[in-house]
């Protein structure tokens, strides 16, 4: 009896030691790693793939708004000649596609409609061109925008300078128009006031000034503080005063860039030059 229990113990033992591990358990570790494997590697990828396409993105960018910068120093090189041989810009645009080699540029250049609107800083002056005014042609100039709160404290007074050729000889002609206590406007020319508008729908101040023959400029000279100038006339129409030019370029992936650039038609200088620039006589330090 005893060595029949002894004999089963070891058959059992025995047993145990050559029982198979479970098949399930195995291919669940196969499984778990082939999963983190794929994760890993998943990740690494899509890590790469968008390190690739923000770069391409990036250069693609930068090489069509080169391409449109590009274009748009092109046109103004040869800007002067656009508007000498395209008198009606303002209604029929100038177009043109710019060369640059991978890249083209497709330019658009239009004006501002008988309107000068710009900002001008202290220290600065805005020029308006006049040329062809008649007796009794009107400007009306506004400034102070209602909507730009750093033009509104103070509120800033300007002086325009009227300047006239006449036989071969320039001179100038100087009004000032400033905010008085009550928000009225007054201007003054030799004891006699130019015609008071008054606000207007977008800026504080309004006046008009009557023109004559032979004025060409209108200079218009902040003080204060600054302020965006527009100047229209009311019963004729001004050149055109301001060209825009927007330059567009696409690449072969599909990215677009747009550069657009304002030019005035005359150049706004700094205020020094009203002692320079129309000087009949010596200047004497």
């Amino acid at each position: 009896m005893t060595i029949n229990n002894e004999v089963r113990e070891l058959i059992f033992r025995q047993a145990q030691k050559n029982r198979p591990v479970k098949s399930g358990q195995i291919l669940i570790l196969v499984l778990l790693v082939v999963v983190v494997a794929l994760a890993v590697g998943l990740s690494v990828a899509s890590r790469n793939l968008t390190n690739l396409r923000t770069s391409t993105q990036s250069e693609q960018s930068q090489r069509a708004f080169n391409a449109a910068e590009g274009g748009v120093e092109e046109i103004l090189s040869k800007l002067n000649n656009i508007i000498a041989t395209n008198p009606n810009i303002a209604t029929n645009p100038y177009t043109e596609t710019v060369d640059l080699g991978e890249v083209d540029a497709n330019v658009k250049v239009s004006a501002l409609d008988n309107e000068f609107v710009n900002p001008v800083e202290l220290g600065s002056v805005a020029q308006v061109d006049v040329d062809g005014a008649i007796d009794g042609n009107e400007i009306q100039i506004e400034w102070v925008r209602k909507d730009d709160s750093s033009q509104s404290s103070p509120k800033a007074s300007i002086e325009v300078t009227v300047v006239k050729l006449n036989g071969g000889t320039y001179s100038q002609v100087r009004k000032y128009y400033t905010f008085q206590e009550a928000g009225s406007i007054g201007g003054t020319e030799s004891g006699t006031f130019d015609t008071k508008c008054g606000a207007t729908t977008d800026y504080y101040g309004c006046a008009r000034i009557t023109l004559t023959v032979g004025d060409k400029i209108v200079r218009i000279k902040p003080f204060w503080n600054k302020t965006t100038a527009r100047v229209s006339g009311t019963n004729w129409n001004i050149p055109d005063q301001q060209y825009t030019i927007e330059s567009l370029a696409n690449t072969q992936t599909g990215v677009t860039r747009r550069v657009e650039v304002t030019r005035t038609k005359l150049k706004q200088v700094p205020a020094a030059f009203d002692f320079v620039l129309y000087s009949e006589s010596s200047i004497t330090k």
